[in-house]
């Protein structure tokens, strides 16, 4: 369909990247290349016809970095790429390394969370849209790895759940508190993370990725 989204998948495993095609085309996602090395990813990247990259973070030959390595070579050619990692642990150093050039939208996903079609076609959708998508599991490692002093416990849980790509909605869900107390503890974030009036939504990015790249 013309004006479609259109994405590039890299996975190794034969049946997860042909399980990854199809979720992706039913719900209306063209698929551009669907490689299973970084040889053929990186090729793949070069072209100019996608609007996300599906990466595994580890591809043959050597199963340790090339997924990761690969994205973050594209993107110095292309800044703005989007890109949704998946991988088969927490491993939050790439997500770090991801997030370190603060430019694109990034998701970061375990692989079993595509079990859920509906939610992994949402994030597909979403970082190709410019948001942030973390998994819970990942935002778990960086949160115990990262100095958070300068936040009181509820600002850490806002924080924690907005890695997550949640609207203020879903939080006071989720907290059992009200909007209007959410709105009060991302103001108060914004406040501690030294981020100046801006677009709400640039702001929430920054704020998440402020925290993830905090020294």
């Amino acid at each position: 369909m013309p004006g479609s989204l259109r994405a590039l998948v890299a996975e190794d495993q034969a049946l997860l990247r042909a399980g990854l095609v199809r979720i992706l085309k039913a719900g209306d996602i063209d698929i551009v290349a669907a490689v299973d090395n970084a040889e053929a990813l990186a090729t793949a990247l070069a072209r100019d016809d996608f609007d996300i990259a599906i990466v595994d973070v580890r591809l043959p030959p050597t199963f340790t970095t090339e997924g990761v390595e690969a994205v973050v070579r594209a993107r110095s050619v292309r800044p703005d790429l989007p890109v949704l990692v998946l991988s088969q642990y927490v491993e939050p150093l790439y997500a770090r390394e991801l997030l370190a050039a603060r430019t694109g939208a990034v998701g970061y996903l375990l692989k079993d969370r595509v079990i859920d079609v509906d939610g992994f076609v949402a994030a597909v959708r979403q970082v190709a849209g410019g948001g942030t998508v973390l998994d819970p599991e990942v935002v778990a490692g960086l949160v115990s790895s990262r100095p958070l002093d300068r936040l009181a416990d509820r600002e850490r849980q806002v924080l924690t759940l907005m890695a997550e790509g949640r609207s203020n909605a879903a939080i006071a869900g989720r907290l059992y508190v009200s909007e209007k107390a959410v709105d009060k503890h991302i103001n108060s974030i914004f406040t501690k993370l030294d981020l100046l009036p801006a677009p709400d939504d640039n702001r929430r990015v920054l704020a998440v990725l402020a925290w993830l790249n905090a020294g």
